[in-house]
This record gives C-alpha cells, sequence and structure tokens, in this order.
C-alpha cells in the first residue's frame, strides 16, 4: 500500500498546475521544457484515473477489493472517504468511510450484481485492525484486511494507531524540491 500511495502522490508532483500530464519530451530531472508537446494527454490521464480507480476498489477474479491503498493523511477523526458510482465487472458500487478516533462506520451500496464471492476491504498499515462487523456479525482480519459478504451494507471497524506516516501531497513536494535543488547544485 505505501508504494502505491507514494506513487500517486509521485505522479501528482510531476502533473501539471492543473494535474495534466506529460507523455514524452520531459526528462528526468531537466529543464521541464515540454517544447511542442502541449497537455493534456489522453494517456497519461487514462492510466491515472485508472490507478486512481483501483486504489478505491478493484476486481480479482471473483474477488471485490475496497480501499486497497488509501493515504494515511485522509484517515483522520471527523473525515469522511467517499467513493460513489464506480463501475465494476459486478455493478456500480458506492461507499463511505466516516474516520472516528479508534476505527471507522462504512456504508456500502453493493453491487446490483451478486456475481462475486466476496469483498475484501484493506485498511492502511499505519492502523491495527482489531475488531470487524459486517451487518452486525463479526469476521476475521487477517493482514489489516476483512473479508465481507457480497451484500453486505454496513461494516463498523475497530483499529489501534500504531504510527503516523508522513505520506501526503505537501510532503511528496518537499522531498521533490529538495532533490530537485540538490541535482541543481551538483550541477553547477
Amino acid at each position: 500500500q505505501e508504494k502505491a500511495i507514494d506513487t500517486f502522490y509521485a505522479l501528482l508532483v510531476h502533473t501539471s498546475s492543473t494535474h495534466g500530464g506529460f507523455e514524452w519530451s520531459i526528462t528526468p530531472w531537466g529543464n521541464r521544457d515540454y517544447g511542442n508537446n502541449l497537455a493534456p494527454h489522453g494517456c497519461f490521464a487514462g492510466k491515472f484515473l485508472l490507478f486512481y480507480r483501483n486504489m478505491f476498489v478493484r476486481e480479482q477474479g471473483r474477488t471485490l477489493h475496497l480501499a486497497s491503498a488509501l493515504s494515511p493523511a485522509w484517515f483522520q477523526p471527523g473525515k469522511v472517504i467517499s467513493f460513489r458510482n464506480g463501475p465494476t465487472a459486478f455493478g456500480k458500487i458506492s461507499y463511505e468511510m466516516h474516520i472516528k478516533d479508534n476505527g471507522a462506520e462504512i456504508t456500502i451500496q453493493p453491487p446490483e450484481r451478486d456475481i462475486f464471492d466476496v469483498m475484501i476491504l484493506h485498511f492502511p498499515p499505519h492502523l491495527r485492525v482489531t475488531a470487524v462487523s459486517a451487518d452486525g456479525k463479526s469476521q476475521d482480519v487477517k493482514d489489516n484486511a476483512a473479508a465481507v459478504p457480497p451484500g453486505t451494507k454496513i461494516v463498523s471497524v475497530k483499529w489501534e494507531k500504531i504510527g503516523s506516516p508522513d505520506i501526503n501531497y505537501e510532503t511528496a513536494v518537499k522531498k521533490y524540491l529538495e532533490e530537485y535543488s540538490r541535482r541543481k547544485k551538483s550541477q553547477e
């Protein structure tokens, strides 16, 4: 999960002011002169949106994975992580995670077609999940994830914080600027 979130923020750092992407002509650590390579680019946008969608929902065979790679910065008490009308091979899905001090309440509008076997909810590594219930029934937790039945509508989660990783957009920008400055100085 951390590698996916690091990649997500690295992609955002390397986009334009309106988060448009470039597919050629920009050399790593170069002068950022795009020449005739005018944005926006459909291939970058399409791949970025697919990556972003897969962070929230993805299919793997007959399993539907939810919240595979969400930023630790989003798991603050009082925040709501929302995903609406996401198309899947099983139909559209929506869910909201209402973050609390020691857990979350998740409401799910499952896909219309129950042609999948299970939904798996994933949680960031800085949280140790201690209990999960799906529609009031206790569920097993393994590797910080919980498998719940396809028609589940309400999931209650309890966790303990075991760290607070500094993975967010601001930190990614800061690291990029520091590295860019270091490289520029070494070329002078």
